[in-house]
């Protein structure tokens, strides 16, 4: 997990989209599917975003706090033939409408997920004879399993964290929260 503060690509973000989307008709398909996830509860399905990824938006629970709105979700990387990989994501939305924490956790499905699945970690440490042990060679096949995800469906991260960006706008403009909406 990290934190950053982003109200720098919050702000470039509103400039671009021209803010959140405030009804379900207008605006991108991506935003409507902010939109959807976070005012009406609702998820949907294979919504493409940058670099021609697609991903399932999961509904947002939103909830306030002290000093403004904490906005909790998950998204579904969509991979062809393998498991999806799944983000979910903690941000918090102070009153005038920046994000102040950003925090991310990703479980792995693709290649990484079917590689994890192989006794490799025992043939190498039994290869090795005992020389490298089964949890040094799980990192390994874990960073492979990364690596050939990343050739084949290219980083889809940065994606996700844009579509995040998006809900935070949601989550302001909804809750009418800053001056910049």
């Amino acid at each position: 997990m990290f934190t950053r503060t982003l109200s720098a690509i919050l702000v470039a973000a509103s400039l671009v989209s021209g803010g959140a989307t405030t009804h379900a008709n207008a605006g991108s398909k991506l935003e409507n599917a902010v939109y959807k996830a976070v005012v009406k509860q609702k998820s949907t399905k294979r919504v493409r975003a940058s670099r021609g990824h697609e991903f399932n938006i999961k509904k947002v629970s939103v909830s306030r706090t002290p000093t403004g709105y904490l906005a909790k979700g998950q998204l579904s990387h969509h991979l062809s033939f393998r498991k999806d990989d799944q983000y979910y994501y903690t941000i918090e939305i102070n009153r005038s409408g920046v994000i102040t924490r950003f925090d991310e956790k990703i479980n792995r499905g693709g290649f990484t997920t079917t590689l994890l699945k192989l006794p490799v970690g025992e043939l190498i440490k039994a290869k090795s004879k005992g020389k490298v042990d089964a949890k040094t060679s799980k990192a390994g096949i874990e960073a492979a399993g990364r690596w050939l995800g990343s050739k084949l469906d290219g980083n889809w991260e940065a994606a996700a964290r844009k579509i995040v960006v998006v809900v935070g706008l949601q989550v302001a403009k909804s809750r009418r929260l800053g001056t910049r909406f």
